[in-house]
């Protein structure tokens, strides 16, 4: 089971009570996962959704209006299309702001209205709707390679949907990014802190401490990851300057000989090829200087060196 579907199914074991807060959340289901139909001159909709959350929504319509759908399955077997039309799904579609009626037609309204979320719970309930209804949670795996990050996004048919869903993600201190893809506008966030904030305010709270736990082990092994590259990098430089020392101590030694050379570098010669694997604080501990005058000495060797 992927991490959306795990955070989606703690959603719906919670059913709001109040009706404000049910019209919300149908009607943000309704923006994301609903498509209005047209069937014997009624008017009327359809979702198509993960199973478990249609059957979600329709106890919440059912609750409301006392309305059933006709329910089919699609190949998958994990995803359900529910059909309601009659001569109450045009007042549903109404109630909803999804429709309005205008000069004897209907309209179909492109914005969120204002009236569904007036109330800070209401706000919560449309932002649970929504993310059942199109929302989705990419998080990277521990054990992966790839440099998959943090991404959670609701995908909407209508711009002004899209921007006024912004504005109430706003309203509960998430900032989201929107773009076009195709066909539709997409509302995304890529901030592991601000996904699992939204988890807890749709009420994933399990979902949400599994993820942090994800990101906290995330970390560690990054942390630990760049130590072990830093100290290897550190190692890889002091090999090669061992190796550097040594080629041209061997060079002085074969062209000049080691035993004419001035006494202070004449000991730091014979100290670094006596003893190859000390490091400079070791072999300056070795020969009683510090070792900020062994680097002194060891330079004025490599500089005599390329000299020659």
């Amino acid at each position: 089971m992927n991490f959306t579907v795990k955070a989606k199914n703690e959603i719906i074991t919670d059913k709001p009570t109040a009706k404000c807060c049910k019209l919300a959340l149908l009607s943000a289901y309704l923006r994301t996962a609903g498509t209005v139909e047209v069937k014997n001159g009624l008017v009327g909709f359809s979702l198509t959704g993960e199973a478990d959350a249609n059957e979600y929504i329709q106890k919440i319509i059912y609750d409301l209006y006392k309305e059933n759908a006709e329910v089919f399955s699609e190949k998958t077997g994990e995803r359900t299309k529910a059909v309601y039309i009659s001569d109450k799904t045009l007042g549903i579609l109404k109630d909803a702001e999804m429709i309005k009626i205008s000069n004897g037609g209907l309209d179909v309204e492109l914005g969120i209205s204002e009236k569904l979320v007036k109330k800070p719970c209401c706000k919560r309930a449309y932002i649970k709707g929504a993310f059942l209804g199109s929302g989705t949670v990419t998080i990277p795996k521990m054990k992966s390679e790839k440099a998959t990050g943090y991404h959670l996004e609701f995908v909407f048919s209508k711009y002004l949907s899209a921007l006024d869903f912004c504005h109430i993600l706003s309203d509960n201190g998430l900032i989201a990014k929107l773009i076009e893809r195709k066909d539709s506008f997409v509302v995304y966030t890529k901030s592991s802190e601000e996904i699992c904030d939204l988890l807890v305010l749709t009420g994933a709270k399990n979902a949400s401490l599994e993820l942090r736990d994800i990101i906290i082990k995330k970390m560690v092994k990054n942390n630990t990851n760049r130590i072990i590259n830093c100290e290897m990098s550190n190692l890889t430089k002091q090999v090669d300057a061992s190796y550097k020392s040594r080629s041209d101590l061997q060079k002085i030694d074969e062209l000049l000989g080691i035993e004419n050379l001035p006494e202070p570098l004449r000991c730091v010669a014979k100290s670094r090829l006596d003893y190859p694997d000390d490091s400079l604080s070791q072999l300056a501990k070795r020969l009683n200087i510090t070792k900020s005058c062994l680097c002194h000495r060891l330079k004025r060797l490599s500089e005599m060196a390329d000299s020659l």
